[in-house]
C-alpha cells in the first residue's frame, strides 16, 4: 500500500471518528439558551393572546405549541453536530415565529383596549324632547360640542312642531364632555342652538329636554327635568 493511499484512509479514518464524538459543551449550552429563549418568548405570546378577544390565530398557535413541545423533550446531549445545528436552527426560527405573533397580539390588545376605555366612555339613555321653541324644526340634532359628534334625531321629512314631543330619543352621553347642544333648523334653513351642560355624570334614562328661547335674552336653552 503506497503512502498516499495510507494517508488518505488515516484521514477518513480520522474524520468519521471525530463525527462520531458527542457535540462540545459549548454548542450544547448554545442549544440549551436557544430553548430557553424560545420558552420565553412562548409564554410572553400565549399569555397575550389571553388577553385579546380576537381568537383567529388560535389553531395557528396550537401548531406552534406541539412543535415546541417536541423541541422541549428533545434531550440535546444525545444529538451530534450536524443534528444539534439544525434543531438550534429550528429552535430559533420558531422564536422568532413566537416574537412576530406576540407583537401582532401587542398591538391587538392596544387597539381592544382603546376600544373598551372608548366605550366606558359613553352612556346611553332614553329621553324625550319636547319642542317649546315657538318654532316648527325640520331638522333636530343633538351635539357632542367636545368631540364634535353629531347624533340625527329626526327622520329626513319628518317635523317637530312647536308644542310637540319627540319620543324615543336614544342620548349617547360622553362622560370626558362638558357641553352639548341640540342643533335645530327651521324650513327657510334658520338655525338655532340649544345649549345644555353638566349632562356627564347624572342618571338621564327617561328625563325630558324643552327646548325654549328666552323671550327677553333670546337666549336658547335647552332645559332638563325627571
Amino acid at each position: 500500500m503506497s503512502k498516499k493511499i495510507k494517508i488518505i484512509i488515516t484521514a477518513v479514518l480520522l474524520g468519521a471518528l471525530l463525527a462520531s464524538c458527542g457535540v462540545s459543551q459549548e454548542k450544547i449550552d448554545e442549544a440549551g439558551q436557544s430553548v430557553e429563549t424560545m420558552k420565553t418568548a412562548r409564554e410572553k405570546a400565549e399569555a397575550t393572546f389571553l388577553d385579546i378577544t380576537d381568537s383567529s390565530r388560535e389553531r395557528e398557535l396550537e401548531i406552534l405549541g406541539k412543535e415546541a413541545d417536541g423541541l422541549i423533550a428533545t434531550d440535546i446531549n444525545k444529538l451530534n453536530n450536524k443534528k444539534i445545528d439544525s434543531f438550534i436552527s429550528q429552535v430559533k426560527d420558531l422564536t422568532v415565529s413566537y416574537q412576530s405573533m406576540n407583537e401582532e397580539f401587542a398591538a391587538i390588545l392596544e387597539t381592544e383596549t382603546q376600544e373598551r376605555e372608548e366605550r366606558a366612555n359613553h352612556t346611553f339613555y332614553d329621553v324625550y324632547l319636547v319642542n317649546n321653541s315657538g318654532k316648527d324644526f325640520t331638522v333636530v340634532n343633538f351635539i357632542d360640542s367636545n368631540t364634535m359628534t353629531t347624533y340625527k334625531l329626526l327622520d329626513d321629512g319628518a317635523v317637530l312642531k312647536n308644542g310637540y314631543t319627540l319620543m324615543g330619543v336614544r342620548m349617547d352621553i360622553n362622560k370626558t364632555s362638558d357641553k352639548w347642544s341640540f342643533n335645530c333648523e327651521e324650513a327657510n334653513g334658520t338655525e338655532y342652538f340649544f345649549i345644555c351642560e353638566g349632562l356627564a355624570g347624572r342618571d338621564l334614562d327617561g328625563a325630558t329636554f324643552t327646548l325654549k328661547i328666552n323671550s327677553e335674552t333670546g337666549e336658547e336653552i335647552a332645559a332638563v327635568s325627571k
